[in-house]
């Protein structure tokens, strides 16, 4: 942990990935999945600066077994820093729950490559999907897709 809070540190003064909302849970941070992939589409009429991105394949298959594809959020006027990872199977319907599951990003891609990579990509390698959810990365979606 000691590590992460060193490079949370120097992330904020070297790239500028300091959030407001630091202390506040993810799931307070981010823009909730849709329950289906179709709305994804839907989402920019609500959050107007939202960045939807297309998770590469094989960083789908290899973080996240048993998703079809995965979607990146990242709405600065939501949190300037943090994002979400949204998973869905072939039939287009959000996983909320196991390994194939998303995860919010306490630094999303879009505003860091290497803060994402040292915050959020790393601690999931080294801790396992299951510890990971369990410290505050659990999947975060809409509440009406359970």
């Amino acid at each position: 942990m000691a590590r992460i809070a060193a490079a949370t540190v120097w992330l904020t003064m070297v790239l500028g990935c300091a959030s407001p909302g630091r202390g506040l849970p993810l799931a307070d941070r981010v823009v909730p999945c849709p329950c289906k992939v179709e709305g994804l589409a839907r989402l920019p009429e609500q959050h107007t600066r939202l960045v939807v991105t297309l998770d590469r394949d094989r960083s789908t298959s290899r973080f996240h077994p048993g998703a079809f594809v995965t979607y990146r959020l990242f709405d600065p006027e939501t949190d300037p820093v943090a994002g979400n990872q949204c998973a869905y199977d072939r039939g287009g319907r959000l996983i909320s729950a196991g390994p194939a599951a998303g995860t919010p990003d306490l630094v999303s891609p879009e505003r860091s490559v290497i803060g994402h990579w040292l915050l959020d990509v790393r601690p999931f390698r080294r801790l396992g999907w299951m510890e990971y959810h369990r410290r505050g990365w659990a999947p975060v979606s809409r509440s009406d897709c359970l």
